[in-house]
């Protein structure tokens, strides 16, 4: 059985749209797990309209837990053999997505977690665009899992499907590179498989989604950054992630130990980001010139 989870929060019309794509699936042995932070009754309301037509599980949290804790809550109530996370603004993007993804499972044994492609659609699921993993990437991805460090390839969490018996929580400490880090640790003990199939609807268009609040946050990005960093137990780096990092700074404009305590990150650095951090006033300042060049040079 797979268990489909799904955190929710308000927008009761976006989980209407993911449960509806759910019901019409052709396979149909899945339970669905709702943990709701919504501080109204609207998402408990549409939920008991589709407890007759199927296995459907509702769970109030008395106490907002949040992204990712609320993607937690919703896994740890699973009793299902697979993990389906599916957020309440994403859906499935046509009748037959379920069963194709149980074919890849099916297919290959050895394989615990599989992805696919995904539709971009706004909030009236009009097609925008697609993201389709190329192939170089994936390759890339597949023997270095760390790489994803320089970005999410992949995609969104609702694109994943995975075997339970891979017990890994989301971070609860992060919220804009919660996803990267699942991936990195899933990816560097289990196999995946990809399909360039779009199985899967990302809504873009939600205004309140966590991008929007995180993608030019000074304070979120580098604290998470440097979180992820030393999970990762790096014994040296190479220079693509000093160079990523040494970015980074000076995108946000971190000089000393003291910016980056203002971030709210207060354990102890590694030598290696103490390193590009020590180098940040001139490396920043480089940065800065050539980020002026080349808008000089697109005006011109």
């Amino acid at each position: 059985m797979i268990s489909i989870c799904i955190p929710t929060y308000e927008q009761p019309q976006n989980l209407i749209n993911c449960l509806n794509s759910i019901k019409m699936q052709t396979y149909a042995n899945y339970e669905v797990i709702i943990s709701d932070d919504s501080r109204t009754e609207d998402v408990k309301s549409v939920v008991k309209t589709y407890e007759s037509s199927m296995n459907i599980k509702y769970y109030s949290n008395d106490i907002s837990l949040g992204s990712p804790e609320n993607w937690n809550n919703a896994i740890k109530h699973a009793v299902g053999d697979y993990i389906k996370i599916m957020h309440h603004d994403d859906s499935f993007a046509n009748r037959d997505s379920l069963q194709k993804i149980m074919n890849i499972f099916n297919d290959n044994e050895q394989i615990d977690i599989v992805f696919c492609s995904s539709r971009h659609v706004d909030n009236n699921q009009k097609y925008i665009s697609s993201h389709i993993l190329n192939p170089r990437k994936l390759e890339n991805i597949r023997h270095n899992p760390k790489i994803l460090l320089y970005g999410n390839h992949i995609g969104a969490p609702s694109i994943a499907m995975y075997r339970k018996k891979i017990d890994i929580l989301f971070d609860r400490r992060l919220k804009w590179l919660v996803d990267i880090d699942f991936y990195i640790s899933v990816l560097s003990k289990y196999k995946f498989a990809y399909t360039t199939e779009g199985l899967v609807n990302i809504n873009i268009g939600e205004e309140n989604r966590v991008t929007n609040e995180c993608i030019a946050n000074r304070s979120i990005n580098i604290y998470e950054t440097l979180i992820l960093y030393s999970k990762l137990n790096f014994s040296s780096y190479d220079i693509g992630i000093k160079y990523y990092l040494a970015k980074l700074f000076a995108r946000y404009n971190i000089n000393t130990l003291a910016d980056i305590r203002a971030c709210g990150y207060n354990e102890n650095l590694d030598d290696n980001i103490l390193f590009v951090l020590r180098y940040s006033k001139y490396t920043n300042s480089i940065f800065l010139m050539l980020s002026k060049i080349k808008s000089s040079l697109k005006q011109w």
